[in-house]
């Protein structure tokens, strides 16, 4: 077999091995839960599938809130540095020109 066969044959079975990761996740992840549906049938109450609870979420999206304000504190902070010695550079090479 010449390399490049060998290396159509590689990819053929590294993308066949994907697939079948992939399908299995999939497969996984969409099956039906069976012992949660009847529990729920059983007790009459909804499944507890929903997550968290609203005040958790709005705790969570104000902390993240409060991050990000931060974060973009932090990137002007860095932007103005940065023009800063940009300015100082472009000056340092106009005099050293002259």
């Amino acid at each position: 077999m010449t390399n490049m066969a060998k290396q159509y044959n590689m990819y053929n079975v590294q993308l066949s091995e994907f697939w079948k990761q992939r399908v299995g996740k999939e497969a996984l992840h969409n099956a039906p839960n069976m012992d949660d549906d009847l529990m729920s049938e059983l007790s009459e109450t909804p499944s507890r599938a929903a997550g968290r609870a609203a005040s958790e979420l709005s705790v969570a999206s104000s902390t993240s809130r409060t991050k990000i304000a931060e974060l973009e504190a932090q990137l002007e902070t860095e932007r103005r540095k940065r023009i800063e010695v940009e300015n100082q550079l472009k000056s340092l090479r106009e005099a050293a020109s002259q």
